[in-house]
């Protein structure tokens, strides 16, 4: 083409548009002439809007170089549309293959995605508001990486002051590429979280080049000082240093090694919880002393308080002589058997507490649980009753008859005169003197200190009572005068369940454990059970009296004295460690 021609062209293209705005003013002309009541004679011609013209590719969209498991790259693609109309435009994007590389748009920005090495196309398609559109498409490569982590195992230890905490620490390439060597260093922590800002522990140590899914360890042991301070806890970690082209640094530093300084806690136990006694009384009882620490506790001793209150304290008074408590491990007990004789001359309704307190030993974490609760020690002189019959639960068909023995004891330290004992059927399997009585009272003989009569109780199961139906027995002594606790007169109960014929259970002794059950109907009881006849008691021989032993300590009544010393005489054995055997 000539210059000339050139210029005859855009001559033409100007001459296009003069008749384009020419015709335009024509129309514009007729349209006022007609408003205005000008005699065109003739409707001017409809207007046709210009047609939509689709969007604009302008020039390529660079091609992008991602690192797998590296971060996600961006690109805005403003820039390479535009709409001819001026219209607005909006964004759609594929990825020719989604386990390379994922794309999404949001407005006119693209974001990539690396997920393996290889390489997709991506495609941006701009659309305007008519649906026509435009589309550019490019390459994203996803290129092999390295990608360090450290490991630290195990999680945790437990170290004496001047002990050493030994652990393995692991480097892994996770990535799909070759690592080159680095070094690998040990950090101190003050938390949980293992960071390169944390203080560095000893030397960095060499890690060699690693290919795809090989790693390297290391044991590694760290001192503890012998002056650390028992209970405290501090964190050890691994971080190994970032390579070239590496996917992801974040993940280089291991999670934590938490370090424990070891310390014994001993605690001391005793049991029972309460006795009663008579005056010149004894009573035995057992002391356990248990470390429930994590480091050991060297041997010590422990003594034996009586306190006037429930709390006792080395600051009470001492009774007796010191025991020796042998060396315990973390966990490890030690027990011994004692016994306590009340002094004569101690009046009744004294109450005194008794506790052990261990010594504490070096490094111990805490020595504010080294007393045990108390045995409260009542002295008493008067008579305590209580019933215990010998079935836990039984089955019986309609009709049938079962029997169980039933036994009322004196466990007090004075005579109880005679009384009854009753049977009551409950609904549940708490049985009280409220319940239902079934049967006439059973005569109970007078009873000494420690004596107890025993009897036979039969029992039998209306025919008209439903299978299914279920009943609470037990047998509840009649309190006698200066009985000082009556919530122990009524045994634990019997529970009966009404079965078919053929499918009675034997029954179970108190031994094999209470077992739980519906309620029985609301009928009254006695048109489900009846008992035969009255119980005839019969004495059982026993021992010497509960309580009974030597006289100790002066005639002053602990109540009245400055000291409790004189209530109380101690006789201990020694402690011996779980598991050993008492010396022949």
């Amino acid at each position: 083409m000539t210059t000339e021609d050139a210029g005859s062209i855009s001559l033409r293209n100007q001459w296009g548009r003069r008749k384009e705005w020419l015709r335009w003013a024509v129309v514009v002309a007729a349209s006022c002439l007609a408003a205005c009541g000008g005699d065109s004679g003739t409707e001017p011609p409809p207007t046709e809007p210009p047609a939509n013209r689709a969007p604009e590719a302008r020039g390529s969209i660079p091609d992008q170089v991602l690192t797998r498991g590296g971060i996600a790259a961006t690109v805005d693609v403003a820039g390479n549309f535009t709409d001819p109309d001026g219209g607005a435009l909006t964004y759609a994007v594929t990825s020719s293959n989604t386990g390379v590389a994922r794309a999404s748009v949001s407005g006119s920005v693209v974001t990539l995605e690396p997920v393996a090495p290889g390489t997709a196309m991506v495609t941006v398609t701009a659309r305007d508001s008519g649906g026509l559109t435009a589309s550019l498409s490019f390459a994203v490569t996803v290129t092999a990486s390295p990608d360090l982590v450290a490991s630290v195992s195990p999680d945790s230890v437990t170290v004496a002051p001047g002990g050493e905490a030994e652990y393995e620490a692991s480097v892994r390439n996770q990535g799909d590429t070759v690592s080159v060597a680095t070094r690998v260093r040990a950090f101190l922590s003050a938390d949980s979280v293992i960071t390169t800002s944390d203080e560095m522990v000893g030397e960095a140590s060499d890690v060699p080049a690693l290919g795809p899914g090989e790693s390297t360890s290391r044991t590694i042991s760290y001192a503890v000082g012998s002056s650390a301070s028992p209970g405290t806890v501090v964190y050890l970690g691994e971080c190994v240093d970032p390579v070239d082209g590496e996917s992801d640094a974040d993940n280089n530093c291991s999670s934590a090694l938490k370090v424990t300084i070891a310390s014994p806690d001993l605690v001391a136990s005793m049991s029972p919880d309460s006795v009663a006694v008579a005056p010149g009384g004894s009573f035995e009882y057992v002391v356990l002393v248990r470390n429930r620490g994590n480091g050991a506790a060297g041997a010590t001793q422990v003594r034996t308080f009586s306190s006037e209150d429930s709390v006792v304290t080395t600051s009470d008074e001492v009774v007796g002589e010191a025991s020796d408590v042998p060396a315990l491990g973390p966990g490890e007990t030690a027990s011994r058997a004692a016994s306590m004789t009340v002094s004569s001359s101690v009046s009744p309704g004294t109450v005194v507490y008794v506790g052990e307190c261990v010594d504490p030993v070096e490094d111990e974490s805490d020595t504010s649980n080294n007393c045990s609760a108390p045995i409260k020690v009542m002295v008493t002189g008067q008579p305590d009753l209580v019933a215990t019959v010998s079935l836990d639960s039984v089955s019986v068909a309609p009709g049938s008859s079962f029997e169980y023995e039933v036994e009322v004891l004196n466990r007090g330290v004075a005579a109880a005169p005679a009384t009854r004992v009753r049977t009551f059927a409950s609904e549940d399997s708490v049985v009280t003197r409220l319940d239902k009585i079934v049967g006439d009272a059973s005569r109970v003989p007078g009873l000494g200190p420690g004596e107890s009569v025993r009897g036979r109780a039969s029992i039998t199961a209306s025919s008209s009572a439903s299978p299914g139906t279920v009943v609470y027995l037990g047998e509840c002594v009649d309190p006698v005068e200066g009985e000082p606790d009556t919530d122990n007169n009524c045994s634990s109960a019997i529970k009966l369940t009404i079965v078919a014929t053929g499918s009675v259970q034997p029954a179970e002794s108190p031994l094999a454990g209470r077992s739980g059950g519906s309620r029985a109907p609301e009928a009254a009881h006695e048109a489900v059970v009846r008992r035969a006849g009255n119980i005839e008691f019969q004495p059982i021989a026993r021992g010497s009296r509960p309580g009974a032993g030597s006289a100790c300590g002066s005639s002053s009544s602990p109540r009245t004295g400055a000291s409790l010393r004189p209530t109380l005489c101690l006789s201990a054995g020694d402690f011996l460690r779980a598991g050993s055997r008492p010396p022949k």
